[in-house]
Formats: structure tokens, C-alpha cells, sequence
């Protein structure tokens, strides 16, 4: 859909800037995806006229088949974002379509000479485990070279400024496919990706205004890093046949030309718009891996750190590590204390709250309260500066969870989805939160979009290991057994996933394979090896949760005759 010319739109308290491509109210941006922003833009460029949800498919996604799904979906992205919850705005009309309720005033158009190249707009976000940790505002000391040009800058000051540590271009991905009608598609992936790698902490991202000046053209890697002042460029190619997209995308280094990293993603055609959405968020999970591993390599290589963003990317570094011990937490709180102690950043704050939260709840902390009692004053202080910071949402579920505050942390889980849909812990966290107040079934989905996104997470045991919990909790047995082997198979060597094991088998009958998985745990924890024990390790005292804990875990230990005492 071409978008009108670039005016300001004001309705209510909220204004809707398209020559910044922006949604905000008074305090500030608020979080649209791309689809969302351009559905938006029509609905208010169509005030006051009701919308059928033909015209506006047919609109939002030109020759492109969708699900009147994957309409709701953004309708409910930009209701969340307005808070316009009651519909004030947005209307439904049932069997007919919706209507922009608003009056809208046009603040000013803005003229741009043909021949002048619009300057690159720069986008920067946040993430949690991808993750992982929060939405930036890029400096202005990053903002004017980039408008500038390189040659600009030096005109001005005599030196080109460094690339920021996680600054990116997202280079428009080529159709290798025999139609080039099939563009649309490759640009639809661009797209979307450049919006999904900004939600990369502490990412520095070109939009894709500049980036699509590069079309069709000769990859010359080290011109563009110095031209765009970025660390990194991100390419690929879209090929598509009758019944299968393949998608091949690296990650070089300007700097150097070195390859990061490079993946092939396989998928059979179906949903385009739901297609373009799973690959993205996989890109993006990885790219965070990859980039927080690099910059946390590149930190050490250098020796002692000066600079508390080198802090932060180490603390991210070990937080990602497949495994929870006492050891890591310190580590990772060793860091983010060393951040702070040179500079007073958000994702700093957030860092440490969220790796004193996680300390507490896998039992590690010696100072449970204080720590929770620390986390909770470290994200009052991210949120008091940005209530939109969806990482500080994220660490106060998981304060909330950890004073088993299940309902109050649910709703701060979805809220932190809601500002960034490929969070992976949030997902990750908000399954187990369902779990804990005895709805498993409503894990389930939350859990397996975890595991789209992101198929080959350092973290997948533990999603295996939640799988298994929620379908045994349900009394899905042998989806339960099937997803606790994986879970232990692949790294996920905890006695509660033995325990749970060995608790499937036996209800369903295979005594000796369950009598192993319980010699297995008792090799990790010979203390946990009883009925009272298990008890005293009950992750919720929910009635719901107890009722299906004693159905399903505590039966099968019984029948296998574990000790009560």
C-alpha cells in the first residue's frame, strides 16, 4: 500500500508522525510492527468511513492471500498500543468491518525536494533472552554522521565516529526465484526483519530507506560499513518453488569481511504473512545470540573493560548460558554491578534485576528478600524513566513470580509481549506462570511459539522440560514422556525432570524405564528420593496446580513406592 504523502496526524492525546514513521503520546513512542503501523495509517487516512476487511487486506497486503487472523492481529496490536481497549477508536462492526471513531486534525505536510535523498532514519529496541534486553533510543552523537554522511562529519569534526557496538544494516534480500513478480516477498522479509533485529538490545538499526538504496547493486561490505558507520551487515536471498520457501541469510563484519554466521531456514508455503513473521523472529533470536557472543568475545580480547556497555554485553553473555547454577548468577551480577558502577544505564539496571530475580528463583540467592527487594527498586527506576521498557515488565513477572503473585505477573508477562512479540523468555516465563496457576493447557501454545522462533535455543531443554510438565499436568502421558527424553537428552540434567519422567512411565505402565529415570535423579539429588520431599519442592499452592500435581506426579511416585519420608 503506498503510503500518503508525509504529513502529522493528531487524534485525541495520541499523533501519528509519518515522516518519523512514529506512534506516540505524551511520554513518548509507543511500539507498533510495521503491518500494524501501515494498517493504522490507513484507518486514519480513512476516518470516519467504515473499512470492509476486504479493502483493507487487499490494501495492507497487496497480491497477497491472508487470514482475516492476521487482521485481528493488528487490529489488537493497535488498540493495545493506543489503550484503546474499550474500542473508542477502532470500532468493530460485526459482519461488516471496522471504523477509525475519531476526529483526526492534519498538524502539517512536510516538502521534500525531489532530487534530495530522504536522510536515514535510525531505529533501536529492546529485547529479552532475544531477547533479550530492551528498546534504545539511539544517541544524537550516532543520529547527526548518519544524517550527515561520513564525508559530513569529517568536514565538520576531523575524525569518523566508531561504528556503534551493535549497529546494523539489513541489506534487501534478492529473489533467487525464476518470477520477479516475487519481489514483493523478498522486500516483505527485509521489511519485517529490520523491524524484529531493532528489538535486538541495544541495537542501532538503518531503516530501510537507506538500506533499499543498495538494491540490485554490487555488495562492496566495507564501503557500506563506512558510508552507514555500521558494525555489520546483514544479507540473504528468498528463493521460492511451488510448494517450499528456502530463505539463506549471513552475518558479515564491515570491518573485517569475516562471516559471523550464516543459516538456511526451510519452510513449506502457506500463511505468507504468518511465514514472513516465524522467519524473522528466528533471524532475530539468532542474530542476538550471535551478536551478544561476538561483543562479549570482543569485550574480553580487549582485556579490562572501560566502558559499561562492554559490562553489559559480558553479564548478557553469561545469562545465556544453557544452564542454572549459583556460579553463573554471580558471574552475570558481577558484571552488571561493574556497569553500573561507571555508568547509570537502563539496560544495566535492568540486567542486574533481572539476574538477582533469577538468582532467587532457582533457589541460588542467600538473601532471597533483599535480592527480590533490590530487583524490584532496579526496574521501578527503568520504568519511572520509560513505562514502555518492555525488558523491566518482563523482570517484574518475574519479581512478581517469585512472591508467587501469578495473576499480577501474567499480566506484566503479556504486557512485555505485547511491546516485543519475539521476547522468548516472556513467552518462555508466561507459559510456566499458566502452568503455576493450574491452566496447562494454556502453556502449551505459548511454548511452541517459543520453540518457532528460536529451534535450536540454547535454552530448548528447558522448553522441552515445560512441554513435558504441562502435558503430564493435562494427562497427555505419552506427549509428556515423548518431550521429557528430549529434555534430558539434550542437556536438561535436573532430578525434577527425572523424577516427572519416571512419574509418565509409571502411570502408564512402563515400570522399568520409570525405575531408571528415578536412579538417574537419585544420582543428582539422593536428598530428593522422597514423597515429602517432592512435596516440599511444589512449585505453586495453587488449589488448580496441587489437585493436578497430585493426580499426575505424586500418583506415578507413588506407584514406583518412593518413600513418603
Amino acid at each position: 500500500m503506498p503510503l500518503p504523502s508525509l504529513r502529522i496526524y493528531q487524534f485525541g492525546d495520541l499523533t501519528l508522525d509519518l515522516v518519523r514513521g512514529s506512534l506516540r503520546d505524551a511520554k513518548g513512542d509507543l511500539a507498533l510492527r510495521r503491518k500494524s503501523f501501515v494498517l493504522l495509517t490507513y484507518f486514519v487516512t480513512h476516518a470516519g468511513r467504515l473499512l470492509s476487511k476486504d479493502e483493507l487486506m487487499a490494501a495492507i497486503w497487496p497480491g497477497i492471500f491472508v487470514s482475516e487472523e492476521s487482521l485481528a492481529q493488528c487490529v489488537k496490536d493497535i488498540r493495545r498500543a493506543m489503550g484503546d481497549g474499550g474500542q473508542a477508536l477502532i470500532k468493530t462492526v460485526p459482519g461488516r468491518g471496522y471504523l477509525f471513531d475519531a476526529p483526526v486534525t492534519m498538524v502539517a505536510p512536510v516538502e521534500t525536494a525531489a532530487t534530495e535523498e530522504a536522510p536515514p532514519v535510525v531505529t533501536s529496541r529492546r529485547g529479552w533472552f532475544t531477547g533479550a534486553y530492551g528498546k534504545f533510543a539511539a544517541a544524537a552523537l550516532v543520529l547527526v554522521p548518519l544524517c550527515l554522511g561520513v564525508a559530513g562529519w569529517l568536514a565538520l569534526y576531523g575524525s569518523k565516529p566508531a561504528a556503534p557496538r551493535l549497529s546494523i544494516v539489513v541489506l534487501p534480500f534478492v529473489n533467487l526465484s525464476n518470477d520477479p513478480d516475487q519481489d514483493y516477498f523478498a522486500d516483505g522479509i527485509t521489511d519485517n526483519l529490520t523491524t524484529d533485529v531493532s528489538y535486538i538490545q541495544g541495537s542501532f538499526v538503518i531503516a530501510r530507506e537507506t538500506a533499499f538504496t543498495y538494491k540490485g547493486k554490487p555488495v562492496e561490505v566495507r564501503k557500506i560499513g563506512h558510508d552507514l558507520g555500521v558494525r555489520y551487515l546483514l544479507e540473504g536471498s528468498v528463493q521460492r518453488s511451488e510448494n517450499q520457501i528456502r530463505i539463506n541469510t549471513q552475518l558479515i563484519d564491515t570491518e573485517t569481511g569475516a562471516h559471523h554466521w550464516a543459516e538456511t531456514f526451510d519452510r513449506q508455503r502457506g500463511d505468507l504473512f504468518a511465514i514472513e513473521d516465524e522467519i524473522t523472529a528466528r533471524i532475530a533470536r539468532a542474530l542476538y545470540l550471535q551478536f551478544t557472543s561476538i561483543e562479549a568475545q570482543r569485550a574480553e580480547r580487549q582485556g579490562t573493560s572501560t566502558d559499561a556497555m562492554d559490562y553489559v554485553m559480558r553479564g548478557n553473555a553469561i545469562m545465556e548460558r544453557p544452564y542454572f547454577t549459583k556460579e553463573k548468577y554471580v558471574a552475570a551480577i558481577d558484571m552488571f554491578e561493574h556497569a553500573l558502577q561507571l555508568e547509570r544505564l537502563p539496560d544495566a539496571l535492568a540486567g542486574l534485576a533481572d539476574a538477582l530475580s533469577g538468582n532467587v528463583l532457582d533457589g541460588f540467592s542467600d538473601a532471597p528478600e533483599n535480592d527480590l527487594r533490590r530487583s524490584d527498586e532496579l526496574v521501578s527506576a527503568v520504568l519511572a524513566a520509560n513505562p514502555n521498557n518492555f525488558l523491566a515488565h518482563a523482570v517484574k513477572a518475574q519479581i512478581l513470580r517469585a512472591q508467587k503473585r501469578y495473576d499480577e505477573a501474567i499480566v506484566e508477562y503479556e504486557t512485555a509481549i505485547a511491546l516485543n512479540p519475539t521476547c522468548l523468555g516472556c513467552l518462555i516465563h508466561l507459559a510456566r506462570a499458566k502452568i503455576l496457576i493450574g491452566e496447562p493447557a494454556a502453556a502449551i501454545p505459548l511454548l511452541n511459539r517459543a520453540l518457532l522462533i528460536s529451534p535450536r535455543d540454547p535454552q530448548i531443554g528447558f522448553m522441552h522440560y515445560r512441554l513435558g510438565l504441562a502435558n503430564l499436568l493435562l494427562g497427555n502421558t505419552d506427549e509428556a514422556i515423548r518431550w521429557y527424553k528430549t529434555a534430558v537428552l539434550i542437556y536438561y540434567e535436573r532430578a525434577d525432570a527425572y523424577l516427572e519422567l519416571g512419574a509418565a512411565l509409571s502411570l502408564k505402565g512402563e515400570t522399568a524405564a520409570a525405575q531408571a529415570a528415578l536412579a538417574e535423579a537419585a544420582k543428582l539429588h539422593p536428598e530428593r528420593m522422597t514423597i515429602a520431599s517432592v512435596r516440599k519442592r511444589l512449585l505453586s499452592e495453587r488449589p488448580k496446580f496441587v489437585e493436578l500435581w497430585e493426580q499426575t506426579i505424586i500418583e506415578g511416585l507413588r506407584k514406583l513406592r518412593l518413600p513418603e519420608e
